[in-house]
């Protein structure tokens, strides 16, 4: 997570790493963490219902 504050007319840009166990998952057969391939979205919003931006991400 990340917060900026921009003024009016104003950008900013934050960088917010994405760790691999964010597209894990714990397989209780085989007891380790298993990366789930394929597609995904990443969302930057001010709160669940307002998204202020969206980007394909794909594995």
């Amino acid at each position: 997570f990340a917060s900026v504050t921009a003024g009016p007319g104003e950008s900013v840009e934050v960088e917010i790493p994405l760790p691999e166990r964010a597209f894990e998952i714990w397989d209780q057969s085989s007891r380790s963490w298993q990366r789930i391939g394929g597609g995904y979205e990443v969302r930057a919003s001010r709160s669940h219902g307002d998204t202020r931006l969206a980007a394909a991400l794909d594995l």
